[in-house]
């Protein structure tokens, strides 16, 4: 994790893919700051990305506020993506599920809210749910980046 002392980046390059090449993919992306993504397929809605938070080093019983950078590829209305963080003990912390016709086609910062980390703790993120009428609400999601920064 890059960062400053109370603010880490963690680029996608350390994001978990679930079945890489099927549900999502690393990719070359000039929107993104780097020029590199996560792009997240429209042909499901799985939790295909996570981010284990065992992999950063936190100070002990302090809060951290996780946000996450990203791009929606419009194809309609609907739920645009959810993402989350799951504790494995106690179930969902905090999740968020944008709709598409309410979010810009730019990369946009999201707010997942604070949490206090713990073991088994992650981030997961899935493409948004299909219509009743079977069709994803979007082209593609893309991943950018996630900030950690310390709650004062």
């Amino acid at each position: 994790m890059e960062g400053v002392k109370n603010r880490g980046i963690v680029e996608e390059r350390h994001l978990t893919l679930s079945y890489k090449g099927a549900l999502c993919d690393f990719a070359d992306d000039a929107l993104a700051d780097d020029g590199k993504a996560v792009k997240v397929f429209n042909t499901h809605y799985e939790w295909c990305v996570r981010f284990r938070m065992d992999n950063v080093c936190f100070a002990p019983k302090t809060r951290y506020r996780l946000r996450i950078r990203v791009r929606v590829e419009k194809a309609g209305s609907g739920e645009a993506f959810s993402c989350g963080i799951q504790d494995s003990k106690w179930g969902c912390i905090t999740a968020i599920s944008p709709k598409a016709d309410e979010i810009s086609d730019a990369y946009e910062w999201y707010d997942l809210g604070s949490f206090t980390p713990s073991r088994g703790m992650y981030m997961w993120f899935a493409p948004g749910r299909f219509t009743n009428s079977g069709v994803s609400p979007v082209k593609g999601v893309w991943i950018d980046k996630l900030e950690l920064s310390r709650v004062r």
